[in-house]
């Protein structure tokens, strides 16, 4: 086991372990004090690594990493436990990531295929990637709680019928076992496409943007304004307080805020990043699409725009001025008062969120001094 200090990732007593089989393991005998408490996963690279990020001391302790989907929850506040998934009794799904056969009928192929996690929240759902060994076909299998799966399957249903053609819609939905199947995309992520350093042109973008707020939202679909996304921000930083006790002031500022009105009303995604995004030429296809929404296509925008901004900050070669473009040509304004007050919220729920990933510990308390600022309270 190789155990080091990355510059890029070095933030005070913060080191990357690179785990080289399943005999290996990382251990600390100081706290390990900043455990997201929902879960985790650590990526496997093709080369048969697993990276994963400690803060703690360097002694080493066995994790029980092995081969398959794995995920690990937290025993106590100081000590990692494996989770499996087939474990988790709010999924009716679980079971079937350790069963190629029932993989392979769902799929419809008698191939031997590959699964790996890619993200899992405890109680909630968990997504896989299941490759076709031999055709090296793709497919994203969602299995979710039951709560989970009528929501998205609400949201999926809303979409077929207002023909909003940009969601992606799922090759297999079995209410039985509340899962979802999604053939891989063959276009490229916004997210990737910045990443690998590509000015990508947002015009294109911005127009299907357009289309699908044009639609009309049903009146049963939940509605989104600034108060619910100042609940949101302040739900979100209460659950964080246990790893970054300094973002109590942002979370005091997010609960003073007095939610103004965002203008316009349409089709809302509801979480809509460049991670959801694939582009090619004017098609547009959004995924994840189980927040639909009625609202102000403000609130995309805007999300939009932080995550672009947050990717810059991350050094994605493709992110820097990319918000600056997007805001010139939706022609917004981002320093009206409304949009302003909502770009705050959403750097706030963003510094939640990665202050329970450790080795953001830094960029999470950046985003919240910004947040700050956009609210009207430094923290």
């Amino acid at each position: 086991m190789k155990t080091k200090t990355d510059p890029a990732l070095d933030h005070g007593p913060l080191r990357r372990t690179i785990i080289r089989s399943a005999a290996d393991a990382v251990q600390a005998t100081a706290p390990l004090d900043v455990i997201d408490p929902r879960g985790m996963i650590f990526d496997r690279a093709p080369d048969d690594q697993w990276t994963l990020r400690v803060r703690g001391s360097d002694r080493q302790r066995v994790l029980g990493l092995g081969s398959g989907p794995q995920v690990w929850d937290r025993a106590d506040r100081f000590a990692w436990t494996e989770l499996p998934l087939d474990e988790d009794d709010a999924l009716p799904g679980r079971r079937l990531p350790g069963d190629p056969h029932a993989l392979g009928d769902l799929l419809g192929t008698a191939e031997a295929v590959d699964v790996a996690p890619v993200t899992y929240r405890r109680g909630r759902r968990a997504v896989l990637r299941v490759v076709e060994r031999s055709s090296g076909r793709t497919h994203y299998v969602k299995l979710l709680s039951r709560k989970a799966w009528r929501k998205a399957d609400r949201a999926l249903q809303t979409a077929r019928s207002l023909q909003a053609d940009a969601v992606l819609q799922p090759r297999v939905a079995e209410p039985s076992r509340a899962l979802l199947v999604f053939d891989a995309l063959q276009m490229g992520s916004l997210h990737d496409r910045l990443w690998a350093g590509e000015r990508v042109d947002l015009e294109p973008l911005l127009e299907g943007m357009r289309r699908f707020a044009a639609l009309t939202a049903p009146v049963d679909l939940p509605r989104r304004d600034l108060e619910t996304e100042r609940s949101a921000a302040a739900r979100q930083l209460r659950t964080s307080l246990d790893f970054l006790p300094a973002l109590g002031s942002l979370l005091a500022a997010v609960e003073r805020v007095e939610p103004l009105r965002l203008p316009g009303d349409g089709l809302v995604h509801g979480d809509l990043h460049d991670k959801q995004i694939f582009l090619s030429g004017d098609r547009l296809r959004l995924i994840d699409a189980e927040s639909l929404a009625s609202g102000s296509p403000l609130l995309d925008v805007v999300n939009l725009a932080e995550h672009l901004r947050l990717r810059g900050l991350q050094g994605c070669e493709g992110a820097p001025g990319a918000a600056d473009r997007l805001w010139r040509q939706a022609a917004l304004d981002p320093a009206d008062p409304a949009i302003r007050q909502l770009r705050g919220l959403v750097r706030a729920r963003l510094a939640a969120v990665y202050a329970r990933r450790p080795w953001w510990w830094d960029l999470a308390l950046e985003i919240a001094r910004d947040a700050g600022d956009l609210l009207g309270q430094r923290p």
